[in-house]
C-alpha cells in the first residue's frame, strides 16, 4: 500500500496521482520548493560554495525564495507543472524586477518517476536584473459578483518561449551564480 494509497482510500494509478497533486498545489509547491533547494544545495556543496537560504513566508513581492551564495543574491519565483501539462505561460508579479539578481525557475515534475524532468530559467546573469517581463497582463482566475475577471495590474503572463530550457541542477546552479560559483564564503 503506497502513502497515497492509505489517504485515499483505493489502488492509486498514475491518473489517480496527477488529480491528486493538482488539487494538493499548496503541498506540492512546497514539497517542490524543498526538493528544488535541496538539489540547489547539493550541487553548491559540491562546488565548495557556502550560502544561506531563504524563505519568503508570503509572495507578495514576487519571489519564493532567496538563495545567497558568495556575493550573489537570488530572489527566485518558483512555477511547476506536471509532465505533459498543456500550460504555455506562468503569471510573475512584476515586483520580482526591482530585487536584485531577481529570476524565474519554472519546474517541469514527472509524478510517476517523482523527479524533475526539466528546469526553465528566465533570468539574467548573476548580478543582473531581471529581464523585461513585457505588457501581457494578466486576469484574475474568478470573477467579481458582476461577472468580470479583472486585470490583475502587478502580474504579467510570461511565455513558455521567454524560458530556456536546462536538463541538469547544475546547469540551473551556472544560470543562477555562474559558472565560477566555487568557494564563495
Amino acid at each position: 500500500m503506497t502513502s497515497l494509497e492509505a489517504i485515499t482510500g483505493h489502488r492509486i494509478v498514475e491518473d489517480d496521482r496527477i488529480r491528486w497533486l493538482t488539487h494538493q498545489s499548496t503541498l506540492r509547491e512546497k514539497i517542490f520548493e524543498q526538493r528544488l533547494i535541496a538539489d540547489i544545495g547539493l550541487e553548491l556543496i559540491e562546488r565548495g560554495t557556502e550560502f544561506t537560504v531563504l524563505n519568503a513566508m508570503w509572495d507578495r513581492d514576487g519571489y519564493d525564495v532567496v538563495v545567497d551564495a558568495g556575493p550573489i543574491v537570488r530572489h527566485i519565483q518558483l512555477k511547476a507543472t506536471t509532465v505533459g501539462t498543456a500550460t504555455r505561460e506562468v503569471p510573475i508579479n512584476v515586483r520580482l524586477a526591482a530585487k536584485p539578481s531577481g529570476c524565474v525557475i519554472w519546474l517541469v515534475f514527472d509524478p510517476i518517476g517523482r523527479r524533475f524532468t526539466e528546469y526553465r530559467w528566465f533570468g539574467a546573469a548573476p548580478g543582473l536584473p531581471l529581464p523585461d517581463l513585457g505588457d501581457r497582463p494578466v486576469r484574475h482566475t474568478r470573477a467579481n459578483a458582476a461577472g468580470v475577471k479583472a486585470i490583475r495590474p502587478d502580474i504579467r503572463a510570461l511565455g513558455l518561449a521567454r524560458f530556456e530550457r536546462l536538463a541538469t541542477v547544475g546547469e540551473l546552479a551556472d544560470r543562477l551564480f555562474g559558472k565560477e560559483a566555487h568557494g564563495c564564503a
